[in-house]
């Protein structure tokens, strides 16, 4: 039987947690090239936003958000998912070659197909007539994605 060295990193520091488990050791540069960077800016905090308020909300409709949730996934996401997946993976290696988060790019086809369905659902001030929503979003987090990688 061969024996595998595995490698595991757990960082909780102020506003970032960071878990990691990989076969490979993790040095640095690898380290980043996995790391998704979610930007939590105070420009979008709002003292009229109430958590109390937000979540009493949320348990009040919880039945209907649950199924809406089911029912997105089972409907919309999951039927021909693997040849959506497949689709996006080649799109997102043939337009953004060399992004900064390249080796992520399996899992961020499976983002992509998700981000594709629940935008149907969300307005998106940025999509116009020859970008949809999804590509929006996606392009600009690649964008951001790269600018931090910097």
């Amino acid at each position: 039987m061969k024996e595998t060295k595995v490698n595991t990193i757990y960082i909780n520091l102020c506003n970032t947690q960071i878990f990691w488990s990989a076969i490979e050791p993790t040095e640095k540069e690898e380290l980043l090239n996995r790391t998704i960077d979610i930007e939590f800016n105070r420009v979008y905090w709002t003292d009229a936003f109430s958590v109390t308020e937000t979540m009493e909300m949320i348990k009040e409709e919880r039945n209907s958000l649950l199924s809406s949730i089911f029912n997105l996934i089972a409907f919309k996401i999951l039927p021909e998912f693997t040849e959506k997946r497949k689709k996006a993976h080649e799109l997102i290696k043939r337009r953004y070659k060399g992004h900064s988060k390249e080796r992520l790019n399996e899992l961020l086809a499976t983002y992509f197909v998700i981000l594709k369905e629940v935008c149907e659902f969300i307005p998106y001030s940025k999509r116009t007539e020859t970008t949809p929503a999804h590509m929006a979003i996606f392009n600009q987090w690649i964008e951001t994605q790269n600018e931090l990688a910097n």
